[in-house]
């Protein structure tokens, strides 16, 4: 399968993988009470911690299926499983027995690849269950990027220079709306695929418009934000919290020379002594859609207060169709500490050069060394009742529209703001802003995996099943 990843931006080449715009509308100004009253774009959590567990997360088989599932040994963390540990983790080493057998692989084995076995590897299922939420969870790190640079700039001691605005104060909410402009030098851009041909360094603004007391009202804080590379905009984001009810939303695009992507976060925060975490004990949803001449990929996963995750996932190319959908219990302080104990998922997948259609279930545990397949769990029968083909997600793939119109990348704007990416301080951003990134999140489609499933899709097809 070609591979997606193509598309996504480099945060290392790029400050803002997502920016954006948006309009506030006119309201009557009222008076904020709660521990949010003083959020601003500098103060909000990072993404990172957007999928992490709750305080019950220390145990292992907690969750819905609590008391139902014996799990044991340590189940490996999702940042930490490489393309070479998949066939280990998931297939308990048949990836590579399909792979030198001569001939037709025997129906127990196809049965047991797409983890159809109960005691046997939980195999491509459960694979797919991670990958789907690997691929989400690198997406949702990306979207992050531009606000945790921009939160830097309140803080750094050196690199930034602020004219209009005290630094410390440059994305408060004031009583009249504000446009701050972020001019970037010294930063290189190799890897971006912006259909704007700038220089290799410098010639790239952020605008970022904090929506003021006045159009938002009080009990709102909303900022718009937009990139610019060479006088062109191609990357849009808004941002907004309810400082009474605690929630927060996120919609970012991007529309660059190999495709357009849109990208989505609903969750709540709160006051964590002098900080604004996301509450873990709510729910949290993120979501991304990206079309583009290699296929289409959209993902979506929900985090429950009890640290469960139901994660959807649709992937097209030339290679074929991917449809994924799972449910499962994890553990882990951030994002690359990750681990599921267990979960269950529902697959359909084919082939374009080959006519079977490959439907599938199961339930899987950790038990000591892999994800075995089991028989029954309560999330099994959640997922055995899910429909494909009566979601929207799986259905309406149009490519998502990317509005630029309203981004004008020669506003004059109430604050500038300088930062030089050669900077000492600010390239030690690099690793707060990066560092909990997945570089991997392919390892269900590498090259032993793919050979493996092209084996099992013809003896099927062969067998007219």
């Amino acid at each position: 399968m070609l591979n997606s990843k193509k598309i996504i931006l480099s945060l290392s080449t790029i400050i803002a993988a997502y920016a954006g715009y948006g309009c506030g509308s006119t309201t009557t100004t009222t008076t904020a009470t709660s521990d949010l009253e003083t959020v601003s774009l500098d103060k909000l959590p990072s993404v990172s911690g957007l999928v992490t567990a709750s305080g019950s997360s220390a145990k292992l088989g907690f969750g819905v299926d609590a008391g139902e599932l014996a799990v044991s040994g340590t189940p490996p963390k999702l940042g930490d499983i490489s393309d070479a540990a998949a066939d280990t983790y998931f297939w308990n080493g048949l990836v590579a027995t399909i792979n030198a057998t001569s001939g037709s692989i025997s129906q127990a084995q196809a049965n047991q690849f797409f983890g159809q076995v109960a005691g046997g590897p939980a195999g491509n299922g459960a694979c797919m269950m991670a990958q789907t939420v690997a691929e989400s969870l690198s997406r949702i790190l990306q979207s992050g990027g531009t606000a945790c640079y921009m939160k830097g700039i309140a803080k750094v001691k050196s690199g930034v220079t602020v004219t209009g605005a005290a630094q410390d104060s440059v994305f408060a909410q004031t009583d009249a709306d504000k446009l701050v402009k972020i001019a970037i030098s010294g930063m290189e851009r190799g890897g971006h695929d912006s259909k704007v041909n700038a220089a290799a360094t410098g010639d790239v603004s952020v605008f970022i418009k904090v929506y003021g007391k006045t159009s938002m009202g009080a009990d709102k804080y909303k900022v718009g934000m937009y990139m610019c590379q060479g006088g062109v905009a191609d990357q849009i984001e808004t941002m907004e919290v309810d400082k009474v009810l605690g929630t927060y939303k996120t919609t970012s695009g991007q529309d660059g020379s190999d495709g357009v992507g849109a990208e989505s976060i609903t969750a709540y925060i709160k006051k964590d002594g002098e900080s604004i975490v996301f509450d873990k004990t709510k729910s949290r949803t993120a979501s991304n859609f990206y079309t583009g001449s290699w296929g289409k990929f959209r993902g979506e996963l929900t985090v429950s207060g009890d640290n469960v995750i139901t994660a959807k996932r649709l992937n097209k190319s030339s290679w074929g169709t991917d449809k994924n959908y799972s449910i499962t219990s994890f553990t882990g302080a951030s994002m690359k500490e990750i681990s599921f104990t267990d979960g269950a998922f529902k697959g359909q997948n084919s082939q374009e050069n080959n006519s079977y259609v490959n439907n599938y279930s199961g339930a899987t545990e950790f038990q000591d060394t892999y994800y075995k397949a089991i028989a029954s769990s309560s999330k099994l029968t959640t997922v055995q009742a899910y429909d494909f083909a009566a979601d929207e997600f799986f259905t309406k793939i149009d490519a998502p529209t990317i509005d630029l119109s309203a981004a004008d990348c020669s506003a004059t704007a109430t604050v500038n703001v300088t930062m030089d990416f050669t900077d000492t301080a600010i390239v030690a951003l690099k690793e707060t802003c990066e560092g909990d990134r997945f570089d991997n999140y392919d390892m269900c489609w590498n090259s032993d995996v793919q050979d493996a499933m092209t084996k099992v899709f013809s003896g099927m097809n062969q067998q007219g099943q």
